[in-house]
Parts: structure tokens; C-alpha cells; sequence
């Protein structure tokens, strides 16, 4: 690998981050950047035209497992690359990562791919999938649930969280939908 990284690097005049650049602390160690890259080629390697496969699938499933990875059973007991660890554990992507990572990437560039192309299937496929997703769990979520509010799914989740991106940070609460259907409620 570091042979043909060399080759790479005099070919595309790659440079090499500093190493001072990772950051390892505050994270769990299961988060940390070598374990996250190390699961991001696999991922690379295991599903050869991904994005083929993503255009192409049939329900969210597909979509999910290929995500689904084991990781060479080096990083078992590594969290940092060269530095044995004294805990054995297989790192694996968790189903809530997963999820977010389909909502977060996956889902709008297949959203953007039927808007580019002109194709309203691929973006009623998008729509359709974050329907599928259970609803995301944060402390903006959290406060829309505290006020009363259902969500249900990811979908509902992302309109939310638009809502509180565009509404609430904004201070445009007399503007917004869900605030003078709530305020009408309190009085």
C-alpha cells in the first residue's frame, strides 16, 4: 500500500495531511478518523459501482447492506494505526450510523441524481426511503418531540430539522407553521 501510495503521490502531487491534523480526542475510539477511514475503504472496496448500485436498488435493505462491513481483523485490536490496543473488538458501522450516513449522503444525491436527470422516480425513491428510516434522535428532535410534535420517520426528522434551521435559529417563529399552530394551542 505504501508503494503504491508513493506511485499515487508523485503522480497526482498528493500531499500528506500532518499528523497534528487527526483528532482523537473527545471521541470514542470506535470514531476515531483511522477506524473511520479504514471502514470507508472497505466499503469502497466491497461495492464496486456504488452508486449503481444505490440508483438501481429496490428498497432501503439493499441500501443498508452495503454498509454492512467487517473490517480486516487487524483494526480488532487497533484503534490507531501501528498502536496495539489492549481491547479486542471488532469494529463495525452500527445501524443508527448507517441510517445516518443514508440520510446525510446517500439519500440526497439520489434525490439530486432524478433532479439532474430529470427523473421523478429517483427522487420519489429518495422521499420514499427516508420514510423507511426510523426517526433521528438529537436534541433538536428531542425539543420538537418535547412540544408535542410526532415524528415518525427520517423524513419527518429532516423537515424538522429544516424547520429549526431555517424558522427557529432565525428567530422567524411568527413565520412559521408549526409555531402559530402551537401558540394557538396554549391559549
Amino acid at each position: 500500500l505504501k508503494r503504491e501510495f508513493s506511485v499515487l503521490q508523485s503522480k497526482f502531487g498528493l500531499k500528506i495531511m500532518p499528523y497534528s491534523h487527526w483528532k482523537f480526542l473527545r471521541l470514542r475510539p470506535s470514531n476515531f478518523p483511522s477506524i473511520r477511514i479504514a471502514q470507508l475503504a472497505k466499503i469502497i472496496a466491497k461495492n464496486g459501482n456504488m452508486f449503481s448500485k444505490i440508483r438501481d436498488s429496490s428498497n432501503i435493505d439493499e441500501i443498508t447492506e452495503l454498509f454492512n462491513i467487517v473490517l480486516n481483523p487487524y483494526w480488532d485490536n487497533h484503534f490507531q494505526f501501528d498502536k496495539i490496543s489492549n481491547i479486542e473488538k471488532q469494529k463495525i458501522i452500527g445501524k443508527t450510523a448507517i441510517d445516518l450516513i443514508i440520510i446525510n449522503a446517500v439519500i440526497p444525491m439520489l434525490f439530486y441524481y432524478g433532479y439532474y436527470h430529470s427523473d421523478e422516480s429517483y427522487k420519489e425513491k429518495a422521499m420514499r426511503y427516508l420514510e423507511q428510516i426510523v426517526p433521528e434522535n438529537n436534541v433538536v428532535i428531542k425539543e420538537f418531540r418535547n412540544s408535542g410534535i410526532k415524528l415518525e420517520n427520517a423524513f419527518h426528522t429532516q423537515a424538522a430539522l429544516y424547520m429549526y434551521k431555517h424558522y427557529c435559529k432565525r428567530k422567524r417563529c411568527l413565520e412559521c407553521r408549526i409555531y402559530c399552530t402551537l401558540s394557538k394551542k396554549t391559549y
